[in-house]
């Protein structure tokens, strides 16, 4: 038998009374990727480990994520 742990998947609606978060604020956070969720069909199933990991850490950003957020300066001829 694995040992792997099967996550916890919830509909939107569920995982929107689960942790108090606004449907609007979670099909946000699927749109943009930055939670992990499978579609079966129609509906978008949210893996609340991922989403409660989320929470907790906030968005994790990478080097090239911040060298984007530099503001260079422009020279003039």
């Amino acid at each position: 038998m694995s040992t792997e742990k099967i996550p916890v998947l919830k509909t939107i609606k569920e995982t929107s009374v689960i942790v108090g978060l606004a449907r609007y604020h979670l099909r946000q956070l699927v749109k943009q990727n930055k939670i992990k969720f499978v579609m079966a069909g129609k509906k978008c199933l949210i893996n609340l480990d991922s989403l409660i990991d989320y929470l907790n850490k906030g968005e994790v950003k990478t080097e090239t994520a911040k060298q984007n957020e530099t503001v260079n300066k422009i020279e003039r001829w």
